[in-house]
C-alpha cells in the first residue's frame, strides 16, 4: 500500500514538473525577437543569392578572395573588417576565404554598410546580390 501510493505520489511530483517546464519554456520563448531580427540570420539572408550563384556555377569549395572598401582605398585594417571575414567565412563555408590577395579563381565584395563602388578596376562583375556583396572575377591580361 505504501509503496503503491509513494509511486503514485513521484508519478505526479515528475508530471507535474514536466508540466512546469514546459510551461516555463513556452513562457520564455514567447518574450525572445522573431528568428528574422537576429543578427545571424540577417546575414545568412544577405548571403543567400550569393550561395545560390556559386552552387549555379558549380563552385562548391575552393578559395575565394574578400574585398572590402579598405582594400580598394588603401586603408588599415578594421575590427569590423574581421567580423566581415568571419561572417563570410561561416556563410560561405566550405569555401575558405581569403584576404589580402585577390589570387583566386573569384572574388567576393563585400560593400555592406558602405559605398558599393559602381565598377571595380580590373575585375569583371559576375553577380550582385543588390545589397552590398557582389561576385568579381578577375579581368583576363590583355
Amino acid at each position: 500500500m505504501i509503496r503503491s501510493a509513494l509511486s503514485l505520489f513521484l508519478i505526479t511530483i515528475l508530471a507535474a514538473g514536466a508540466y512546469w517546464n514546459i510551461w516555463n519554456f513556452k513562457r520564455s520563448a514567447g518574450k525572445l525577437p522573431p528568428r528574422e531580427r537576429d543578427e545571424v540570420v540577417v546575414r545568412q539572408n544577405q548571403f543567400k543569392g550569393v550561395r545560390e550563384k556559386l552552387a549555379e556555377m558549380g563552385y562548391r569549395s575552393g578559395r575565394i578572395a574578400l574585398i572590402t572598401r579598405r582594400n580598394l582605398d588603401p586603408q588599415p585594417q578594421t575590427g569590423v573588417d574581421g567580423k566581415r571575414l568571419y561572417e563570410t567565412q561561416y556563410n560561405l563555408a566550405p569555401l575558405v576565404v581569403w584576404t589580402r590577395t585577390t589570387d583566386t579563381p573569384l572574388i567576393l565584395g563585400c560593400f555592406v554598410d558602405e559605398e558599393t563602388p559602381p565598377e571595380i578596376p580590373g575585375f569583371i562583375k559576375i553577380y550582385d546580390a543588390g545589397n552590398g556583396l557582389m561576385l568579381l572575377r578577375r579581368k583576363p591580361s590583355q
